[in-house]
Formats: structure tokens, sequence, C-alpha cells
């Protein structure tokens, strides 16, 4: 009990979890590749667009063997096993406001990240642990835009024209959370990597198991 209080419902020191991150981006430098998050997003949307008709075939690679939407997915499921296990997670739906403001920060991020071909993560992140001055360059630029977005929030939360009400919130119940985080955790630990292996496609089920931690 003392073990999952401290894994799940605990805050982690926050040293402590960037050195874990550290590590752990170093593990998959070292066997494969660092993590990233851009190229996995690009290989969905292309897929995406394949669903247009008429529109010609642009991704070569299924998103279940493609090692950047690998990743993602990692991500995602290790995200939602920790979420289940801390009982904190819900089906939350933002005020309007807050939803639109979300769509054109993440067009932005997008556009962002394409001009600097690699996201907060493979080109900032994993490029300063390789010492490449694109992520020096990249983190100029990351500091830049964070000053401007807290500026408008400083103003925005000044003018009251922030509608954080009218929200909801549709709550899953407790143990059956705690029931779905250990399949999520059972699966991407075990089941997924199998899988993977049953394909023959061992460093994917590798890498898998490492973004879970993520």
């Amino acid at each position: 009990m003392e073990l999952y209080k401290t894994l799940f419902k605990q805050q982690w020191v926050p040293l402590y979890g960037g050195l874990l991150i550290g590590f752990i981006n170093t593990m998959m430098f070292a066997f494969d590749s660092p993590w990233g998050v851009f190229a996995g997003l690009r290989n969905w949307g292309l897929h995406l667009l394949e669903l247009i008709p008429g529109f010609p075939d642009v991704a070569q690679i299924s998103p279940l063997e493609y090692k950047g939407s690998v990743m993602n997915l990692g991500f995602l499921l290790g995200a939602l096993g920790a979420a289940l296990m801390a009982k904190q997670f819900a089906i939350r739906i933002p005020p309007a406001r807050e939803a639109v403001k979300g769509i054109i920060g993440g067009i932005l991020m997008g556009v962002g990240a394409t001009f600097a071909t690699g996201c907060t993560i493979g080109g900032f992140y994993s490029s300063i642990a390789a010492l490449s001055a694109s992520g020096f360059f990249m983190m100029a630029g990351l500091v830049t835009g964070v000053y401007l977005a807290l500026k408008f929030l400083v103003w925005e939360k000044k003018a009251q024209k922030s509608s954080l009400r009218g929200g909801k919130s549709i709550a899953v119940p407790k143990t059956l959370q705690v029931i779905l985080g250990c399949a999520a955790i059972v699966s991407g630990f075990l089941v997924i990597p199998y899988y993977y292996d049953y394909l023959d496609f061992n460093e994917l089920g590798v890498i898998f198991a490492f973004c879970l931690m993520l």
C-alpha cells in the first residue's frame, strides 16, 4: 500500500522525476533512438488525410508499425494508466472559450514544430541532451513564446475575459479506475510487447515499454 501511494498518489519530487525521465530517455537513445513526439503525430495526420476521397497515398507505414507513432501510443497508455491508478481520471469537457484557445494553440504548435523539424521533445529536449546547437536555438524560441503567452494570460485574467466556468466533468468510479489502470499497465508491459515480438518487431515492443514509463 505504501508503494502504491508513493508511485501513484503522492506528488513526486520534481528533481527525482526529471532524473528518471532523463535516464529513460538516455536508455532509449542507447537502444535505438531518443524520445520524440512530432514524427508520430505527423504519421497519424498523413493517414487521416488518406481518408479524404481523391487524396493521394502519403503515408507508407502504418501507425502501429511506425516508430514515432508507437512512442506516442506508449505515452498515451502510460498517462492513462497513471491517471487511473491515481484515481484522478475523468472525462472533462472544457468551456467553449478554453476549447477554442486549445485548438488555436495546437495549430500553432503544429506549425512551429513543422518549421523547426521537431517538437519540444525531439527538437528541444532530446537535442539539448545530444548537445545539438539546434536545441539551444529552439530553446530561445520557446522562452520567447512562453513569455508572450504568459503576458496574454495575465492580461486576460486582469480583463476578466477568461471563462473557466461552464465545463463538464464525467467521473469514473474509483474502484473501476484501479482495475482499468492495472489492465493498462499489464497490457503496456506484457501484452503489447508480446504482440510486437510475435510480429518480429521486437524493437517496437521495447520502445513502447520505455515510453510507457515516461
